[in-house]
């Protein structure tokens, strides 16, 4: 599945934001968050937000109905559940939001920095907020779906901020955060503690 492909999937059109989040279906995930900040751009009058969301629905998942119903009522939010290979998925998004409640320090909003993806997050959120501080993302203070849209709306209509949390990101993911710098870190560690 290339970018074309994916876009198309979406039903992107010419002037549409297409915003990502990945993660299973649960409130540590913050699913409903993003659920909600989505509703609330739609009432506001911004249709051009297309939310989608890669991840499982846990087979007891009281949020499965409601996820499923709101994909299949709502144009501008696509569950598309879990996919073996998100990366294309990924590149073709315009901001990657990770609204988490909790969440050590997640792989996915790494590698969207990798792919040059302006991050949005929250402050309380868990560790990816370290990753982003000192302008290389987005850091949403208060921990709800109307700041949370509120961060969206705004990197939304800034496209110089956009691209400059775009390419800060991925300077700082390859410098700090990528496998042979962290290799490297882990086996100092192991080194040390071998001479200890």
């Amino acid at each position: 599945l290339d970018i074309l492909s994916t876009k198309t999937c979406f039903g992107k059109e010419k002037d549409d934001i297409v915003v990502i989040g990945v993660g299973t279906v649960e409130l540590r995930k913050g699913i409903d968050l993003f659920i909600e900040s989505q509703q609330i751009l739609n009432n506001k009058g911004y249709n051009n937000f297309k939310f989608i969301w890669i991840g499982e629905i846990p087979y007891n998942n009281l949020s499965r109905e409601i996820v499923l119903k709101i994909s299949n009522t709502d144009k501008n939010f696509v569950f598309l559940g879990p996919k073996e290979n998100p990366f294309p998925y990924l590149k073709s998004a315009d901001i990657f939001v990770l609204p988490s409640r909790e969440d050590p320090f997640p792989l996915v909003a790494l590698e969207a920095m990798a792919l040059g993806k302006p991050v949005v997050a929250f402050k309380d959120g868990g560790g990816i907020p370290e990753a982003l501080e000192d302008d290389h993302g987005e850091i949403v203070n208060e921990m709800n779906s109307e700041s949370l849209a509120n961060s969206i709306l705004k990197l939304s209509k800034d496209k110089e901020l956009m691209m400059r949390y775009s390419e800060r990101a991925k300077k700082r993911q390859k410098k700090c955060y990528d496998n042979g710098v962290i290799i490297s870190k882990i086996k100092f560690v192991i080194d040390e503690c071998l001479k200890a």
